[in-house]
């Protein structure tokens, strides 16, 4: 229950800190044009609504897949821990469970991804940034596409996913270990290890984003067409720079949101302590 109720207040605690870079993000990865949007022009062009497209899905669902992704985890390393016949488990015990965790969270994931990605590459109608707004949304897609559409995308980012969030897990503890030596952690070492790792972990993670991505905002106009054939028109036209446009974009993003996910979930399960010791 700790680790379940952790996760999710940290992962919608990261969505709040780092949504309109997430924005400008698949503005980018889903861009065709020579001159990608910037910020700033996003800004002026849309305002605030905006840059808060889509924000709503990724806020609750986030929050529901670090829940499961945080809690995966927790039962991961508490089984290992009980095999290892009373020694410590190694970094790479916490990649493993890491990447248990982030293969189970790709269920909750990819759905509310979906929507959030229609979300924020469609023109602002009335309505945008409302729960009925991306419950429309998902209504729809369901409508066309059926259930397996809010799953587009979902073999795609399973690729390097679950490794990613592997890496973020088994790095984090590596990085505290290191920093353990020298001095007592902190809200900064927490925050400045989680988003190392976390920003190693999505740059591994960042071509099979960016396909997904293409997918799922394609998806709904060629519901027919398999990932490859909505991938191939972007693999011509851009070549290798196609694996790797937005990457400054989503790094940049990974910051704020991995530290700030750590160091929430640090403090939310220090505070669980306190309340039932």
């Amino acid at each position: 229950m700790e680790s379940f109720t952790c996760g999710w207040a940290a992962g919608g605690f990261g969505v709040l800190v780092s949504h309109p870079l997430d924005t400008l993000r698949v503005k980018l990865q889903t861009s065709s044009s020579s001159r990608p949007p910037a910020l700033s022009s996003l800004w002026q062009t849309e305002g605030i609504s905006g840059l808060s497209k889509g924000l709503l899905s990724p806020l609750l669902g986030v929050g529901l897949w670090k829940a499961i992704v945080f809690s995966t985890n927790a039962h991961t390393m508490k089984l290992i821990r009980g095999s290892c016949g009373g020694e410590p488990p190694g970094v790479w015990h916490h990649w493993a469970a890491g990447v248990a965790a982030g293969a189970t969270g790709l269920v909750v994931q990819t759905p509310f991804e979906r929507v959030k990605v229609i979300a924020q590459t469609s023109p602002a109608p009335t309505g945008m940034g409302s729960i009925s707004h991306e419950v429309g949304i998902a209504q729809r897609v369901l409508r066309s596409e059926g259930l397996s559409g809010l799953y587009r995308g979902l073999l795609v980012n399973a690729t390097l996913g679950p490794l990613a969030i592997g890496i973020w897990f088994g790095m984090t503890e590596w990085l505290m270990r290191k920093v353990r030596e020298r001095r007592a952690v902190g809200l900064l070492e927490e925050f400045a290890c989680g988003s190392i790792a976390g920003t190693l972990a999505w740059t591994v993670n960042f071509p099979s984003d960016k396909a997904k991505t293409i997918v799922q905002a394609e998806a709904g106009r060629q519901p027919t067409s398999s990932s490859l054939e909505l991938l191939r028109p972007h693999l011509r036209s851009q070549g290798v720079a196609f694996a790797w446009r937005g990457l400054t974009a989503t790094l940049l993003r990974s910051i704020p949101q991995t530290g700030a996910t750590i160091v929430a979930y640090g403090q939310c399960s220090r505070m669980f302590r306190r309340w039932f010791e």
